[in-house]
C-alpha cells in the first residue's frame, strides 16, 4: 500500500481530534446516534468540525488548523458547548477515553461512509470491535524531512504517551490484564 503524499503545513500550527462516546442513560450503554447528533449541530458550528468516526456511537471533534492551543482550545469548547446540548436536547450523553466499558462490539453500526464500509469490507468483525476513543494531535511541519525529524525527536517520550493513554482496563465487561486495550486492536487491524 503507498503512502499518501505529505502535506505540508505551516510549522507548528496544530489540528487536533477527540473521539467522544455517544451514551444513552440510564444504562450508559453505547447509542448509534452519531448521525443524528451531527445533524442537529451541522449549522451550529462555526469552526471545527464535529463529524463521524468509525461506528455510530462515535462522535469527532476536530479543530480547524489552529496556530497555537489556546485557538484549539477555543474551538473545543465552542463545540463542546453546542454537542452537549444536542445530546441533552435528545436524551443523550457524551463521554470519552480509552473504551466503553460493558460494550457489545456485535451492536456496533459503522457509519455509513465510503471510507469507512470500505474498512469494514477488509478487516469485517475487526472494525466493530475497535470502537476506542482517543485523542490525535497533528502538528504542522514544513517538509516530510521536518516531520521525520520531530518524530524522531519526540521518540524517546512515546513511553510516557502510551501511560497517558492508558484508560481502558475494562472491555465488554471484562477486566483484562491490559491497561490500554486499545493498542491490542491495532496490532489485529495492522498487516
Amino acid at each position: 500500500m503507498p503512502l499518501p503524499d505529505f502535506h505540508v503545513s505551516e510549522p507548528f500550527t496544530l489540528g487536533i481530534e477527540l473521539e467522544m462516546q455517544v451514551v444513552n442513560p440510564p444504562g450508559y450503554d453505547l447509542s448509534q446516534d452519531s448521525s443524528m447528533l451531527i445533524d442537529a449541530v451541522k449549522n451550529e458550528i462555526t469552526a471545527g468540525e464535529v463529524k463521524h468516526d468509525i461506528t455510530e456511537s462515535m462522535l469527532e471533534l476536530a479543530t480547524d488548523v489552529c496556530r497555537d492551543i489556546n485557538q484549539a482550545a477555543g474551538q473545543f469548547s465552542a463545540m463542546q458547548k453546542v454537542v452537549l446540548q444536542a445530546a441533552a436536547d435528545h436524551h443523550l450523553e457524551i463521554c470519552g477515553g480509552g473504551t466503553h466499558p460493558f460494550q457489545k462490539w456485535q451492536r456496533q453500526e459503522v457509519c455509513d461512509n465510503e471510507r469507512y464500509q470500505r474498512t469494514l469490507e477488509n478487516f469485517g468483525y475487526l472494525i466493530q470491535q475497535a470502537t476506542v476513543f482517543g485523542q490525535h494531535v497533528h502538528v504542522g511541519c514544513a517538509s516530510g524531512d521536518d516531520a521525520i525529524y520531530l518524530l524522531h525527536g519526540l521518540s524517546r517520550f512515546v513511553p510516557h504517551f502510551i501511560a497517558l493513554s492508558a484508560a481502558s482496563p475494562v472491555y465488554a465487561g471484562n477486566g483484562y490484564a491490559f491497561c490500554l486495550l486499545t493498542t491490542e486492536y491495532f496490532f489485529r487491524l495492522s498487516r
